[in-house]
């Protein structure tokens, strides 16, 4: 597998010449091997080349001197297309890290500059609304893939100036299921189908902000069990969004979602949107 994979990283603890981190990320991976029904019918993890790559590290550092540093640490890459080609199993992969590093210029204490900038904000409240579109293949590999389209509101609230929570509601609207339930007869009429076909969701979530860059971790429930083909009652989105630096009073986003049951992933979505 070769990825490329932006990410942000957060100390957890801080202790004399010691810190805990922890990092995150999600970008594109190439895997070398997918599923082929002819030439790789046993490798049944995931069916494209090209994949996200979603990674989660823990690291410890320590300072030996200005200029020598050692870290160690563990992470996990999950690798997924969201079922934009099946099958999509998805692929981990474990590591474990330990290595030096060496400073030319040392980074003391006495090169940084503090600001008295208050991590309150005054104005506690915001709103954000967004869409996304994903493609996700149904039934068998080299299935026909469908469109999933997404549309979300939701009230933010601001812990303090980088970490804020959202809670709001979401309508998706699943093309394949759609297809599938007139293809088996589940629906009597056209209206009918394509409102099973459609999803109602509340969720909430936590936004934290790295400058221009933010990640979010979203849990939802569906509001109801009308809707054709739900996996599970409760559903989980890992949310990364890049901030376009030209605007102010309205912050244009665009950003990747990954929706997933618990482990198992439905679609990996793009979109773009607005926070007020």
């Amino acid at each position: 597998a070769r990825a490329l994979i932006p990410n942000v990283e957060k100390t957890l603890l801080y202790f004399g010449k010691q810190k805990i981190n922890f990092r995150f990320g999600m970008g594109l991976a190439y895997l070398t091997k997918h599923f082929d029904p002819l030439h790789n019918p046993l490798h049944n993890a995931v069916g494209s080349h090209w994949n996200a790559g979603v990674l989660l590290e823990i690291n410890a550092l320590r300072q030996l001197n200005p200029h020598w540093q050692i870290k160690s640490g563990f992470n996990l890459i999950h690798y997924s297309n969201g079922t934009a080609k099946l099958p999509n199993f998805g692929y981990n992969s474990f590591s474990f890290m330990l290595g030096l590093s060496y400073l030319p210029k040392a980074v003391l204490l006495t090169d940084y500059h503090y600001y008295d900038v208050p991590k309150k904000r005054k104005n506690k409240w915001g709103a954000q609304l967004w869409g996304s579109l994903a493609y996700s293949e149904r039934g068998v590999p080299n299935g026909p893939a469908y469109p999933v389209y997404a549309i979300s509101l939701a009230a933010n609230y601001y812990l303090h100036k980088v970490n804020r929570l959202y809670f709001g509601m979401e309508y998706e609207y699943n093309k394949g299921i759609y297809e599938f339930g007139k293809h088996t007869f589940a629906f009597d009429t056209e209206r009918e189908a394509k409102w099973r076909a459609s999803r109602l969701q509340v969720f909430v979530a936590d936004e934290l902000l790295f400058g221009d860059w933010s990640v979010s971790i979203l849990l939802g429930a569906y509001a109801g069990n009308k809707f054709y083909l739900l996996p599970l009652p409760i559903y989980n989105k890992i949310i990364m969004r890049y901030y376009l630096p030209f605007s102010h009073k309205v912050r244009i986003h665009i950003g990747a979602y990954l929706k997933s049951h618990i482990i198992i992933a439905e679609y990996l979505g793009f979109g773009v949107g607005g926070a007020f």
